[in-house]
């Protein structure tokens, strides 16, 4: 089946690329669709935003990884985003996530 993942893009043109990867678990093997940043704008040492390492981790305990993939999100350092408004929206998404359980 293909799936048209166009629309993903329209953020930020030119700095995402996206494919397929395999990935395996035990002795199963998946296939995940999945983006990552063009080598021309990753930053090293940029840390994620404490909203968004939140959400990364309250997706994968909705998708049941195993502890001790969640323990190494959680101990990954993350920082206070300085942009108010984007920080309010995304702190609310989370509570939202958290209330909807």
């Amino acid at each position: 089946m293909e799936t048209d993942f166009s629309h993903f893009f329209h953020h930020k043109p030119g700095i995402w690329d996206a494919g397929t990867r395999s990935v395996k678990q035990d002795v199963n093997e998946y296939t995940c669709f999945t983006y990552f940043a063009q080598q021309s704008h990753i930053v090293v040492n940029l840390k994620p935003y404490h909203w968004y390492k939140k959400l990364v981790i309250l997706g994968a305990q909705y998708f049941k990884f195993p502890d001790s993939y969640i323990s190494s999100i959680e101990a990954v350092e993350s920082m206070q985003d300085h942009d108010p408004k984007r920080r309010k929206e995304n702190e609310i998404l989370v509570e939202n996530i958290i209330n909807y359980r």
